[in-house]
């Protein structure tokens, strides 16, 4: 991780889940970094989340006195083989998998909908939905 000034190294042990990131993502919510791993989903959090000064109404972030993790996993509700991260603007997270579509849900995180696609494509485009399970991006 890069805090801007230097460059920090996690390991498997203190830092995200798994071998493999296959995508990472910013909360715009409180600029904490995502990471879908082959273990499900690492949140680095540097800092606390921005809060508005009383007096200047500014936008400002208190930094941690150690950067936090956190951990998502299929223990959670989570699907398996994420390989795409989506975060909105109010802080929803949508995650994309390789065979079971997508996943979304809301701070804090613990209740996930799963919307899966047909299992075979149909001919033609319809209705509302996904056309498919596979999400690639």
């Amino acid at each position: 991780m890069f805090n801007g000034q230097t460059w920090k190294h996690y390991g498997l042990f203190h830092g995200p889940l798994g071998c493999h990131i296959f995508a990472i993502a910013v909360n715009p919510k409180n600029h904490s970094v995502w990471m879908a791993t082959d273990g499900g989903i690492a949140i680095y959090q540097a800092a606390w989340p921005l809060r508005k000064h009383p007096a200047t109404r500014q936008r400002l972030a208190q930094r941690l006195p150690r950067p936090k993790w956190r951990y998502i996993t299929r223990t959670d509700g989570l699907p398996e083989n994420l390989n795409s991260i989506a975060l909105l603007p109010n802080g929803t997270a949508i995650i994309g998998t390789q065979c079971d579509g997508i996943a979304i849900a809301c701070r804090p995180y613990r209740h996930w909908r799963v919307i899966r696609g047909p299992q075979q494509a149909p001919a033609r485009a319809f209705g509302g939905g996904l056309l498919s399970s596979f999400v690639n991006s």
